[in-house]
């Protein structure tokens, strides 16, 4: 759609895409909500209820404020309203008789001015509280910071699942099964890796007027095209 990242996009924008994901697949779809594209309870769990509708059976809900990543004066919501809405779209989910799987990501690893120590500590702090007001499982991204003891003292700590992202220090995923992480998330991380592939062929395009890279490749139009079958 042509927007950064970090709660820029709209909702009303981004729901007719929600649809069309849920009506393209027979997988279960979990839709990021970053952080409820609203600042009160009402409004969070207005969008979990549309997410809801559309078919899709799982959110991603965020407790930052902002862009963590690009503004050090952004914060996290406070534990207690954030609570208040985990347990609000818990209660709406179950009055349709639907078990929402709610994954209540904390960005305790992405607030710059916490050292390391401090992070692990807010990052439990809040995890154990998600869970307590109704999280299915708990989703800790990082920005390099995570490693294996780390992950294991995060799973020791909280009694819940644990969600991470495929960041580059972390172990491979068979590694990550045996100590007990349930969920591994690629976040843009993939995407960021095909443009950066664009970027290069862009590069030679441009310097040397050939078109190599783009051309060494082995996926078939047609098979790109039966991907998108149903």
């Amino acid at each position: 759609m042509g927007y950064p990242d970090g709660q820029i996009m709209r909702f009303d924008e981004s729901l007719p895409l929600i649809n069309r994901i849920v009506e393209c697949t027979d997988l279960p779809v979990s839709v990021d909500i970053e952080a409820g594209y609203s600042k009160s309870v009402v409004g969070v769990v207005e969008t979990a209820k549309k997410v809801l509708e559309t078919g899709a059976v799982g959110i991603n809900l965020e407790d930052s404020t902002g862009d963590c990543f690009n503004d050090s004066s952004k914060t996290l919501y406070d534990t207690p309203i954030q609570c208040e809405k985990i347990s609000a779209i818990r209660e709406m989910a179950d009055k349709k008789n639907i078990h929402l799987v709610i994954n209540a990501r904390t960005d305790a690893f992405l607030l710059p001015n916490k050292n390391l120590k401090e992070k692990i500590e807010l990052a439990v702090e809040r995890a154990i509280s998600y869970n307590k007001a109704g999280a299915d499982s708990i989703f800790i991204p990082d920005v390099g910071d995570l490693n294996k003891e780390i992950i294991k003292t995060l799973i020791q700590k909280i009694d819940a699942p644990l969600n991470i992202i495929a960041g580059e220090n972390i172990p491979t995923i068979a590694e990550l099964e045996q100590i007990g992480v349930s969920r591994v998330s690629f976040g843009p991380r993939m995407m960021r890796a095909a443009f950066d592939q664009i970027r290069n062929i862009a590069r030679e395009i441009k310097t040397t007027g050939s078109c190599i890279q783009m051309n060494n490749v082995k996926t078939t139009y047609s098979e790109v095209n039966k991907w998108f079958e149903k």
